[in-house]
Order: C-alpha cells, then sequence, then structure tokens
C-alpha cells in the first residue's frame, strides 16, 4: 500500500499546471460514485480509514493547488488573465479523479476488479496526459527548477536582453553613421 501511495503522490506533485487545464473529465456518475462507496467502505472496514482520509484530503489539496498558480501568471508582455482555467466542472472532475486515485491507492487490493477499473480510468486519463521529460515541444514543463530548465531559462533572458539592446542600439549606431558620412560629404 505504501509503494501505491507514494506512486500517487510522485505522479501528482509532476502535474504541472497546464496538465490540469488541457484536460476535460467528466464528473462522476452512479457507477463511479457507487464503486467509491464500496472502495471507501472496504478500507475502513479493513481500519486504513485514517490513512485514507488523510491521502484524500491532500488529493483534493493537490488538485485545488494546481489551478491557483494557474490563475495569475505575469508574462515578459503581459498577464494571462485572458486565458481560462477551465469550468468549475472541469475542476470538481479533477479533484474528484485526485480523489478516486487516492482511494484506489489505499483500497486497490480489497476491491474487485470492475471496481478497480471504474474508479481507476479518469485518474488514468489524467495523468496519463501529464507533461513528462521527453516532451520537448512543452517549454512551460522545461522551465522546473532542474538544471536543463535553468540554463533555458537563462539562455532565453540573455537573447532578450542582446535583441533589446541590439533594438535600441542599431538606430543609434545608423544615425551617428549617416551624420558622419553628412559631414564628410560636406565642403
Amino acid at each position: 500500500m505504501d509503494v501505491r501511495i507514494d506512486a500517487l503522490k510522485g505522479v501528482v506533485a509532476a502535474l504541472d499546471r497546464e496538465d490540469v487545464q488541457r484536460i476535460s473529465l467528466p464528473l462522476p456518475d452512479d457507477a463511479r460514485r457507487a464503486a467509491l462507496a464500496r472502495a471507501v467502505a472496504a478500507a475502513e472496514a479493513a481500519d486504513r480509514g485514517p490513512e485514507l482520509a488523510g491521502l484524500r484530503k491532500r488529493m483534493r489539496h493537490e488538485a485545488f493547488v494546481r489551478y491557483d498558480r494557474a490563475l495569475l501568471r505575469p508574462t515578459w508582455l503581459g498577464l494571462n488573465w485572458g486565458l481560462s482555467s477551465g469550468t468549475s466542472e472541469d475542476r470538481a472532475a479533477v479533484a474528484a479523479a485526485l480523489d478516486e486515485a487516492a482511494v484506489l491507492a489505499i483500497a486497490d487490493d480489497l476491491l474487485s476488479e470492475a471496481d478497480r477499473d471504474v474508479l481507476g480510468w479518469a485518474a488514468e486519463v489524467l495523468l496519463g496526459s501529464a507533461a513528462h521529460d521527453t516532451d520537448s515541444g512543452s517549454l512551460a514543463h522545461a522551465l522546473p527548477g532542474d538544471a536543463g530548465g535553468r540554463a533555458a531559462t537563462a539562455a532565453a533572458a540573455i537573447g532578450g536582453v542582446l535583441l533589446g539592446v541590439g533594438l535600441i542600439v542599431a538606430p543609434i549606431v545608423a544615425a551617428a553613421a549617416a551624420l558622419t558620412r553628412r559631414r564628410r560629404q560636406e565642403p
């Protein structure tokens, strides 16, 4: 059980704010709610209630933290106020998927195969869509605190500064050259 819990925490910690914004899951239907109730009852019957409550609370917190971080992201040129973080239904569905994943991590060995399938699919869709280290097209994923991300950020910042300096200095140099040429041509 501890291995499943640690694996879930690791995968959820790797979720980027864009991962939860680009996925759309349905809210739990009757089958998912019934499987969740059976899983919770099985976990409590096996004296896993405290672990279950703690992990469920943490997963709900993780879901909302991902959206909180996506609400305001200043950029070099503006703000992301025009970008949607999804509907409230999308947010609730992501929180429900992470909650189901928490219950599954605690009660996996206590459930039928059918209940594991019902509870696991939403989390698989969500966690399977996450950006990974091999995603070369995800600049947002390349920027976290690893060395490659810091190097990419530093290179982009230096390039931006050089470009900005070049845009300011180039007209000045051109004007000075034109004035110098004009003075040489005058008798």
